[in-house]
């Protein structure tokens, strides 16, 4: 199989993965309201439950990975941590030119995310199989 055809199926994966987890956190926000929760605390509990389905999604599904989910778990929060902060940075910058109406300032945000979040989840976090030093294949 190509490397662009490979790389379309994971792109493709992700993408359905994406849009399953915004569901799933809204769900779980939209449930934290129904249970009385405030909304600051239903809005943590949904990207909580969020990040916990996009991890699990991601390893299980988008990347088939089999390595430890320890390592793979840290480096996935660490990546998460990297991509909302250039999402923040992004909205922080076109907010205050107010160059771009609201909503097309958080869509450009919500896509540097994950213009950030794929290529750390591919080759950072959900790494491929690599021989060590005597030449047989670990995951970690």
């Amino acid at each position: 199989m190509s490397r662009f055809r490979s790389e379309r199926r994971f792109l493709s994966r992700y993408a359905v993965a994406g849009l399953l987890n915004a569901a799933v956190g809204f769900f779980a926000i939209y449930v934290g309201l129904l249970l009385g929760l405030s909304p600051w605390v239903a809005n943590a509990s949904g990207y909580l439950v969020g990040l916990l389905f996009s991890f699990l999604t991601s390893k299980a599904f988008v990347f088939k990975s089999r390595g430890r989910t320890g390592p793979e778990l840290w480096r996935f929060v660490a990546a998460f941590l990297v991509s909302f902060g250039a999402n923040l940075a992004v909205l922080e910058v076109l907010t205050r030119r107010d160059v771009l109406p609201p909503i097309l300032t958080q869509a450009t945000a919500v896509f540097t995310y994950v213009l950030v979040m794929y290529p750390l989840s591919r080759w950072v976090v959900f790494r491929q199989v690599v021989p060590d030093q005597s030449g047989s294949a670990r995951s970690d």
